[in-house]
C-alpha cells in the first residue's frame, strides 16, 4: 500500500520550535519601480510591484508546556493559487502538477508548534552553567530565492530556531515567490484578497524611457521592493518586541498571540527576550542572497538608528 508523507523530518536541536506568521499593513501604500502588469487597460496601467502589506513567518524556541498540537502546512495556502504560481515558475502545465502536488505535497506538515509562546531564554538556559550569560535570543532575517516562500526553507529556519535563535522568514510579495495572497483595502468593502503569482518577463511591461536602464530592470525593481519589505518587517517587529502600541503586527490566521512572552522584561537583566538592537543577522538563498548584498550596498531607508 502506498504510504504518503505526512511530515518533514523532526527538527534536531536543544529547543522545541514554534512558528507564527505575522503580517502588517503599510501605512502609505505605494508603487515601487516602474514595472507595470501586462494585459491591463492602457489608460490605467497597474503597477506590478505595489507595496501595501508585509508578511513573514517567525520560527523560534517555543514554550510548549501547555501545547499539544504540532504541525504547520508546508505548502502555502490556498493550494490552487500555489499550484498556478508553481506551474508558471516551472513552466510545467497545471494539470500535470495538480495530482503530484496534491498527493505528495499538500498533506506535508512542518514539525513545529503553531502560534506557541516564545520561550524565556533565561529560564530555558538556567540549567546550563556554560550559558548562564545568554539572556536573549539572537535575531535572524531570512530572504527566500526565486520560487520560494516563507515555509520553503522551514528545515533551515527551524534548525536555527532549535539552536536558540529567532528567525523571520520573509514572504516576498514581489512576484519572485510562487504565490501569495495579500489584502487589498477598499473604501467601500473594507478589504478583499488578491493573489500575486510568480512574474515572468512576459507578464510585465518594463519602463524603457530611463536614459541608463539597469541590465535586469525587473530584478532591479524587485530588489528595491525587497529592501522595503525587510526594513518594514524589522521596524514593525522591533516595535512589537518593545510593546509599542503603534505596532500593527498581527497573526495572519487571527490567532491569539502571547504578547507578554515576546515583550516581557527580565527583572534580573533588564532585557527583553529577543536581541533586536545589535548583531542582527541577514541571511538568504539565491536571489535572497542578492537581496542581502543589495541591503548591504545601499543606504538605509531611514535616518533613524538601525542595526541592519
Amino acid at each position: 500500500m502506498l504510504s504518503l508523507p505526512s511530515s518533514l523530518p523532526e527538527i534536531p536541536g536543544r529547543f522545541p520550535v514554534g512558528a507564527t506568521t505575522f503580517f502588517t499593513r503599510v501605512s502609505s501604500p505605494r508603487a515601487v519601480g516602474r514595472t507595470t502588469l501586462r494585459n491591463q487597460q492602457p489608460h490605467a496601467p497597474q503597477a506590478a510591484l505595489f507595496f501595501e502589506e508585509v508578511a513573514f513567518t517567525a520560527y523560534y524556541p517555543a514554550d510548549t508546556s501547555r501545547l499539544k498540537r504540532k504541525g504547520l502546512d508546508w505548502i502555502i495556502r490556498p493550494l490552487k493559487e500555489f499550484l498556478r504560481g508553481f506551474a508558471k515558475f516551472t513552466r510545467i502545465p497545471y494539470w500535470v502538477l495538480w495530482p503530484i502536488v496534491y498527493l505528495f505535497g499538500s498533506f506535508i506538515q512542518i514539525p513545529v508548534y503553531p502560534n506557541a509562546p516564545l520561550a524565556n531564554p533565561r529560564a530555558t538556559m538556567s540549567s546550563d552553567k556554560e550559558e548562564t550569560g545568554a539572556q536573549q535570543w539572537p535575531l535572524v532575517i531570512f530572504s527566500h530565492g526565486l520560487g520560494g516562500s516563507r515555509t520553503a526553507y522551514s528545515q533551515i529556519c527551524s534548525r536555527l530556531a532549535a539552536s536558540g535563535k529567532v528567525i523571520l522568514a520573509l514572504e516576498h510579495r514581489d512576484g519572485t515567490g510562487c504565490a501569495c495572497v495579500t489584502r487589498v483595502r477598499e473604501p467601500v468593502n473594507g478589504s478583499q484578497t488578491k493573489s500575486i503569482l510568480y512574474y515572468r518577463d512576459d507578464d510585465v511591461i518594463l519602463e524603457n524611457t530611463c536614459p541608463n536602464p539597469a541590465p535586469l530592470p525587473l530584478r532591479t525593481d524587485q530588489l528595491e521592493f525587497r529592501r522595503e519589505e525587510i526594513y518594514t518587517a524589522y521596524k514593525t517587529f522591533r516595535d512589537f518586541l518593545q510593546n509599542d502600541c503603534s505596532s500593527e503586527l498581527e497573526a495572519i490566521d487571527n490567532s491569539q498571540i502571547d504578547y507578554n512572552s515576546w515583550s516581557c522584561i527580565d527583572p534580573a537583566s533588564g532585557k527583553r527576550p529577543v536581541c533586536f538592537d545589535t548583531n542582527v543577522t541577514l541571511a538568504g538563498h539565491s536571489f535572497g542572497g542578492c537581496t542581502v548584498l543589495s541591503i548591504l550596498s545601499t543606504h538605509p531607508l531611514w535616518n533613524s538608528r538601525t542595526c541592519l
